[in-house]
């Protein structure tokens, strides 16, 4: 299965409201990457590139995903379809993503994904190391 495919999975998501914990954004046509203090714009501009790069935005509709810094690990953060955050092959896919992210946008940096609910709570972090 391709990336682009399993990107496409993600599409499941819900856009969900930001909230001034955000230091800043940066927009594409169809996305938007939040980001904290603890990331640089730069690390924002080239998550956003990447998901440009691999279709995870979709011309459906936009999509909004939160990039942090937890315990010195990047956090790539975005709302799930209720149950997603239990099926095991979404989790896989995560784990992908995540070792994906590492190595093509984070410079080998470890990236976790947290899968959050309507309300930006976090459901589950999978960690692809």
């Amino acid at each position: 299965m391709s990336f682009n495919k399993l990107l496409m999975i993600i599409l499941f998501c819900f856009v969900f409201s930001t909230s001034s914990a955000f230091a800043a954004q940066v927009d594409s046509k169809n996305g938007t990457v939040y980001y904290t203090d603890s990331v640089t714009k730069t690390d924002a501009s080239n998550l956003m590139a990447y998901l440009n790069k691999e279709g995870f935005f979709s011309n459906e509709r936009k999509m909004e995903v939160i990039l942090d810094k937890v315990d010195g690990a990047y956090a790539f953060k975005f709302v799930v379809k209720k149950g997603l955050e239990q099926d095991n092959e979404y989790i896989k896919i995560c784990k992908q993503i995540s070792k994906s992210m590492s190595k093509d946008v984070f410079h080998g940096k470890q990236v976790d994904v947290h899968l959050l609910d309507e309300n930006a709570k976090t459901l589950r972090v999978v960690v692809g190391f």
